[in-house]
């Protein structure tokens, strides 16, 4: 997934939940941290599911964030 910050600041330790959603309900939820987003730009991380997660749909939210 990529994270995109559209922001004037860079921002630190970026929790990000993913959840995987069938019929929807949620199956299976994962997070997944990225050490820094600088200010106007994006930066990509990969989380593992143990559920397949073709016949479903990946939401992704921020939970939270700090300014380094």
């Amino acid at each position: 997934m990529t994270v995109t910050n559209h922001g004037d600041r860079t921002v630190g330790d970026v929790h990000v939940e993913v959840t995987l959603v069938r019929d929807g309900a949620p199956v299976e939820r994962t997070e997944l941290t990225l050490p820094e987003v600088p200010r106007r730009s994006s930066r990509a991380g990969a989380s593992t599911l143990q559920t397949d997660p073709a016949p479903g749909q990946l939401r992704a939210r921020v939970l939270g964030y700090s300014e380094p």
